[in-house]
């Protein structure tokens, strides 16, 4: 039998589900919550609005906003190019641009010869509406692999404009499916949870900058940053997957449970 304390939390889950955009995982934080969601970078979200097509490495016109219209996110720097011929080993040739279902990192250069990523682009999203009191920070990102790699340098975060702040807590989630790419590389793509505890932070936050890079031939297909007043110390406040299958589960040995008892007060 499931306890009555459990029914809030799976009915919570399964409305949180619905609210996310395609690519997200609910994140049922604790307190207040606020969010901002880049599920808009495909190619035909941006047509004829300005930005670089292949390799990508001219400027952006502007950056990509967020729903909420107030954070956006911007290109801050291209990536290195494999010269194969005499010279400099790696030299500039490489950007991040709208193709395809999402932003990618292109360049026409051959992948490393040690096995080792490759620099694409620097991306960093500019956070402005900042949530009162806020103590956590997560941020989730649908990216795929190529060559074997996805970042090239994981996201930092940093509070008005330049403070670090150590990373708390990350897990990567598959989602199952392996992504051709623009230009032909494939690999699994992949949605990371990165979480930061900012509890007693001092001074009063004003903004905030999560900065990563991306290795070449990966795309990026959503980013979501949420927000919460509720500090968790030394908890992950994300799911494991093994916690989704209990819900999941716990869902289910509901529904039967009900379906008996509708049985039994028929057959009375």
């Amino acid at each position: 039998m499931v306890k009555h304390y459990i029914l809030p939390l799976i009915a919570g889950a399964v409305l949180s589900l619905a609210a996310q955009p395609a690519f997200a995982k609910t994140i049922d934080l604790e307190g207040t919550q606020q969010t901002a969601t880049w599920d808009k970078l495909k190619v035909t979200d941006h047509v004829d609005s300005g930005y670089p097509g292949f390799p990508g490495t001219g400027a952006w016109p502007e950056p990509i906003m967020a729903d909420n219209g107030v954070d956006g996110v911007m290109k801050t720097a291209n990536g290195l190019e494999p010269n194969m011929t005499p010279g400099p080993f790696f030299t500039l040739g490489r950007g991040v641009f709208p193709a395809g279902d999402g932003l990618y990192f292109g360049g026409t250069g051959d992948p490393d010869p040690n096995g080792l990523a490759v620099f694409g682009a620097t991306l960093q999203i500019t956070g402005a509406s900042i949530l009162t009191d806020v103590k956590t920070i997560i941020f989730q990102i649908d990216i795929s692999q190529a060559n074997g790699h996805d970042f090239y340098s994981a996201p930092v975060l940093t509070l008005n404009e330049g403070i670090t702040i150590s990373l708390q807590s990350v897990y990567k989630e598959s989602n199952g499916i392996v992504e051709g790419g623009p230009g032909g590389e494939g690999g699994e793509r992949n949605i990371y949870y990165f979480q930061w505890d900012i509890d007693g932070f001092v001074p009063e936050i004003t903004g905030y900058n999560i900065t990563f890079s991306g290795s070449e031939h990966i795309s990026v297909f959503g980013m979501q940053v949420d927000q919460s007043d509720h500090t968790y110390g030394s908890v992950q406040a994300i799911p494991e997957p093994s916690t989704w299958g209990l819900l999941i589960l716990s869902g289910g040995m509901f529904a039967l449970h009900m379906r008996r008892r509708s049985r039994r007060a028929a057959t009375a």
